[in-house]
């Protein structure tokens, strides 16, 4: 999962969004780029819902599918 947290583009996302404010200090940026839990987490239902969705399109066994299957 790790890879697909990293290409849903949300840490992207967050990273961006700090640059754009004016009061972003340096402190924020390394707190944004660290992997906080709620990044990860949203990453992570991001992918998950995107898997549940596509399951007819793509391969049917996806990561959705795994988890329940190793459950």
């Amino acid at each position: 999962m790790k890879v697909a947290n990293i290409s849903c583009g949300y840490p992207m996302l967050t990273t961006v969004s700090f640059l754009g404010m004016e009061d972003t200090t340096e402190e924020v940026l390394i707190w944004a780029t660290s992997g906080p839990k709620i990044v990860v987490a949203a990453s992570t239902i991001c992918r998950l819902m995107d898997d549940i969705v596509g399951t007819e399109v793509r391969h049917p066994f996806h990561s959705f599918q795994r988890i329940m299957w190793i459950h």
